[in-house]
This record gives structure tokens, C-alpha cells and sequence, in this order.
């Protein structure tokens, strides 16, 4: 009788262990995800030449947020420390330029925490999700870091060359709603066009 009650805790226990390390697991995954989205979204965002937001600069010293335009920009601007902020209905993006280093937030329509990308000296050094922050030895790290960097660049190059540099295309009306993404039942954002695993 002894053995029975203790070969049933010894199940239960095991049991349990296998639950909690499963939950675990599950939650811990579940980042990856979310920042891969946000950052192909922004280069989905940036690669669309025919519709963008309006850019907004904020300078830190003046405390004065003004609206810009693209094709004022220079290389020497992006050196300059300030904050960028551009917004389409599905996507907020703010880019900001401190001393030796930048941070580029990515904010979904639907999604509950901000992507936060900081690059030191223009190398990726972290990103976040929310209030969880992953290093190089994480794989959410590891796994977006070639798509970060590249949007870094493109970012960078799309502020400077205007989108073109001409003001004959169209700009993004305030009130349009349509987007790449669309939401499924579960509340998760899909991005149309990117291929299922």
C-alpha cells in the first residue's frame, strides 16, 4: 500500500514537472515571433514608395517636434540627436539618435508591447520586447539580428533619399485604414504576403 501512494506521487510530480517545463517553454518562445513581425512590417512599411506618413522630427534641445520634409534630409542630419517619428495606420515608428547610439521602436496596431531595437556605434547590441530585453546570446537575438540590421540601413537610407525625392507621390491620407496585416480570431497579427513555416 506504501509503495502504491508513493509510486502515485512520484507520477503526479513527474506529471507536473513535464506541465510547468511545457508552459515554460511555450512562453519563453513566444517573442520571437512578435519581433520578427514587427521588423518585417517596418520594411514592408518603408518599401511601400507610393504611400507614406508624414516625418516629424523632435530636437531635444529646443523641445520643439516640427514636421519635415523627406527629401530635406542629409546624412549629416541622421548624425544630429533628435527623435524621428513617422505613423501609418497599422504601424508607429520612432527612430531616435543619441550620442553613439540609436533606437528604432516599432509599435503594431493590435500588439500589446513596442519592438525596441538599440544599436550601438550602427551594430545591433539589443532588442526588446516590452519589458523583456534580449542580448547576443538569445536566440530572439540571434534569429532577428540580420533582419534588424538590414532595416537599420534601409531606414537610414529611405529617411535621406526622400522616397524618391519627389513630391508627386501620393501621401498617406490620415483616416485610411488599409494595411498589410489583418488579425485573426486569436487576436494575433498576420502580414500578408509573408510565407507560413
Amino acid at each position: 500500500m506504501l509503495s502504491l501512494v508513493l509510486w502515485s506521487i512520484v507520477v503526479i510530480l513527474t506529471a507536473g514537472g513535464i506541465v510547468y517545463l511545457l508552459i515554460r517553454m511555450k512562453t519563453r518562445a513566444k517573442p520571437q515571433i512578435p519581433i520578427l513581425k514587427a521588423i518585417a512590417a517596418g520594411k514592408m512599411a518603408l518599401k511601400n514608395k507610393q504611400e507614406w506618413p508624414k516625418l516629424y522630427f523632435y530636437d531635444p534641445d529646443t523641445h520643439v517636434e516640427e514636421l519635415i520634409a523627406y527629401d530635406a534630409l542629409t546624412k549629416d542630419h541622421l548624425n544630429r540627436q533628435g527623435l524621428y517619428r513617422m505613423n501609418w495606420p497599422h504601424l508607429d515608428l520612432k527612430y531616435t539618435i543619441k550620442l553613439q547610439c540609436e533606437e528604432v521602436r516599432l509599435k503594431l496596431v493590435g500588439q500589446d508591447k513596442a519592438v525596441t531595437l538599440l544599436y550601438l556605434d550602427g551594430e545591433l547590441g539589443s532588442m526588446a520586447l516590452g519589458d523583456d530585453i534580449f542580448g547576443k546570446e538569445d536566440f530572439e537575438m540571434r534569429h532577428a539580428g540580420n533582419l534588424a540590421d538590414q532595416f537599420r540601413k534601409m531606414l537610414r537610407k529611405q529617411l535621406c533619399s526622400g522616397y524618391g525625392g519627389t513630391h508627386e507621390r501620393k501621401k498617406l491620407k490620415e483616416t485610411d485604414t488599409s494595411s498589410e496585416f489583418e488579425l485573426n480570431e486569436a487576436g494575433e497579427i498576420k502580414v500578408k504576403g509573408l510565407p507560413l513555416k
